[in-house]
């Protein structure tokens, strides 16, 4: 896993929203990612299919919709 991270880290990097941004995680699986970037002060919002797996995040920054990435329910522009 430390060579995925690793890949991930890299790509954030690039990526490199500013502060404060609101994110979106999508497919996020045990929210896990999602997490870490509240922690880091980002605005998120996870979208996951499982609502079994949005369920393990207990995080109040996290905020959690049971949805399809085929079918975001947000308007164009929500998301840094």
């Amino acid at each position: 896993h430390a060579e995925r991270d690793d890949y991930f880290a890299r790509a954030w990097r690039a990526l490199a929203p500013p502060p404060g941004a609101r994110v979106l995680e999508v497919g996020a699986g045990d929210l896990r990612v999602a997490a870490s970037l509240a922690e880091q002060g980002y605005r998120v919002v996870a979208i996951e299919p499982v609502p079994e797996f949005l369920d393990r995040c207990d995080d109040p920054r996290v905020g959690r919709v049971c949805g399809s990435a085929s079918r975001l329910p947000f308007a164009t522009g929500s998301f840094d």
